[in-house]
């Protein structure tokens, strides 16, 4: 019996040891893998008002960003809702605007178009201030694109457990943007010039099982 008890003990370690690697397998396939195959990218922008007023410190602002949405899951679509764009620069945030939810097949791009326009409040000092200025005799200026919201994985067949929900965000990084002319006869933007694409980096948290 004596020596019955260490193999009982390997044994019971073995299946614990089992038991916890089809977990973390079973967490990897159903979370960190769709998500890694949902692609956001920033593909053009136009920045044709930039003015900031130095009497009142007031920002005046023009700035439309179109971003590609790209699920490469095979047999998983996604649902996003809840999406608001931010737009910030020199360490400020400058423009929030909400976007329409929207569902997503398996293999599938979406094209988003977000719009920043308005006057908002926007000192700046120091650093910050000289950022601007040397920004602005250079004609190009420093914006940093974010995304927020709630996403949902819908898995073929259905069933409990099968919507997984998860507040996200998405970082697009620095956008160096020079001032676009605009069309005096129609008083919209030429549409921007195309640069190279940049990829945004898709960070997720707080999953709930629907």
């Amino acid at each position: 019996m004596a020596c019955c008890r260490p193999r009982c003990t390997i044994c019971l370690l073995s299946v614990a040891f089992i038991f916890i690697v089809a977990i973390v397998c079973s967490y990897i396939f159903l979370f960190l893998v769709p998500y890694e195959n949902i692609k956001f990218h920033v593909r053009d922008a136009s920045l044709t008002q930039f003015n900031l007023t130095s009497d009142d410190d007031t920002l005046h602002y023009h700035l439309a960003v179109n971003i590609t949405v790209r699920n490469t899951n095979k047999k998983i679509g996604v649902r996003y809702d809840n999406i608001t764009s931010t737009a910030n620069c020199y360490g400020k945030d400058f423009g929030l605007v909400s976007l329409t939810p929207f569902r997503q097949g398996h293999k599938n791009t979406t094209l988003l178009r977000a719009v920043f326009q308005g006057n908002t409040s926007l000192r700046l000092q120091g650093s910050q201030l000289m950022d601007f200025t040397n920004d602005q005799r250079n004609g190009n200026y420093s914006i940093f694109l974010k995304l927020d919201g709630l996403l949902m994985l819908k898995y073929h067949g259905g069933g409990s457990g099968s919507n997984i929900q998860w507040n996200y965000n998405v970082r697009c990084g620095l956008l160096r943007l020079p001032l676009s002319l605009a069309n005096s006869s129609t008083d919209q933007a030429v549409y921007p010039r195309l640069f190279n694409k940049r990829r945004c980096k898709l960070s997720y948290y707080l999953g709930v099982i629907i």
